[in-house]
């Protein structure tokens, strides 16, 4: 459920609806959403009430209807004058306004009638004249012929080097594991596990979601297999742990910055899942990730899986 209401809380930070991200947060007791709640005060300090705010209203309310007063008043009075009307009224405290409108009628212009007539400008008529055409004859002179004859110079052809080769180094290589067969107490199933870690990287988060001070997000990419015979029955992160330099074993963690996740499933024989689970690590240091179905009795030789992702 808290998964939910942090997805929520990320929408409406990243729609800047910070006042509704503050009430989510505030009534969840999770360490993520106290943590993203002290990021947003620092974002977006939360604003104070006044006390006063009910006497600021009132005296609002009337300013505004004092204001509207006066500018009806200035735009009758402004309309009248405009308009050649001529306004008035008496007014007592018992009697009803009286308004007398006296209308100038305008006076109509009177119609003028041309009295010039145009006259027609002349018709010019070109007189053409002619030009003697004079023939010219021209002379022709010889010229020699010049052929040029071209050098032709051998140019070697160039010697084509084949460049070498590149093999790009991968920087993490995928490690497959196998364990079993591993009996299910709980379900009387019996079955083999292959897990294949695909890809590692490492993130700082975003600006909501930050590890602690001197440790980083590890994103690892794997694949599940069930070998068979038997049905391998919810399987999930939880069965994931990782162990750092000095021997804690810690459990996965919830991010919500990217989609890195590993669901629940149950696999049948033959099935296979493929997921990322996340974990909240030291930025130096050795890195184990474990899987131990038998987590609950201890973490015995030939009983887990132990993938080391980084030595130092």
């Amino acid at each position: 459920m808290s998964r939910e209401r942090l997805t929520a809380v990320r929408e409406l930070l990243q729609q800047k609806r910070y006042q509704e991200a503050r009430i989510l947060l505030n009534g969840m007791d999770d360490p993520t959403a106290k943590r993203w709640l002290a990021q947003l005060d620092r974002l977006d300090p939360p604003k104070s009430v006044p006390n006063n705010s009910g006497i600021n209203l009132v005296v609002y309310i009337i300013s505004v209807v004092l204001a509207l007063a006066v500018g009806l008043g200035a735009g009758y009075a402004l309309f009248g004058r405009n308009n050649g009307t001529t306004i008035s009224a008496s007014s007592s405290d018992a009697s009803p306004v009286a308004v007398v409108l006296t209308v100038e009628t305008p006076t109509e212009l009177p119609t003028v009638t041309p009295t010039s007539t145009p006259t027609p400008l002349p018709t010019d008529t070109p007189t053409a004249t002619l030009t003697p055409t004079i023939t010219l004859s021209p002379t022709i002179t010889s010229s020699p012929t010049i052929t040029n004859t071209p050098t032709i110079t051998n140019t070697p052809l160039p010697t084509n080097t084949r460049p070498p080769t590149i093999t790009p180094t991968p920087t993490f290589a995928p490690i497959t594991s196998s364990l079993g067969p591993i009996w299910d107490s709980l379900t009387d199933e019996q079955f083999n596990i292959e897990v294949s870690i695909q890809k590692v990287s490492f993130s700082n988060g975003d600006r909501f979601e930050k590890p602690s001070s001197g440790n980083e997000y590890m994103l690892v990419y794997l694949t599940v297999r069930n070998v068979g015979p038997g049905t391998l029955s919810n399987l999930s992160s939880f069965d994931f742990q990782w162990k750092d330099a000095l021997g804690a074993v810690r459990d996965s963690t919830i991010v919500l910055f990217t989609d890195c996740e590993f669901s629940m499933v149950t696999l049948v024989a033959g099935g296979a899942a493929t997921g990322c689970i996340p974990f909240e690590v030291s930025k130096t240091g050795a890195v184990e990730v474990i899987y131990a179905p038998y987590r609950y009795e201890g973490l015995v030789p030939g009983r887990y899986l132990s993938f080391f992702l980084r030595n130092s």
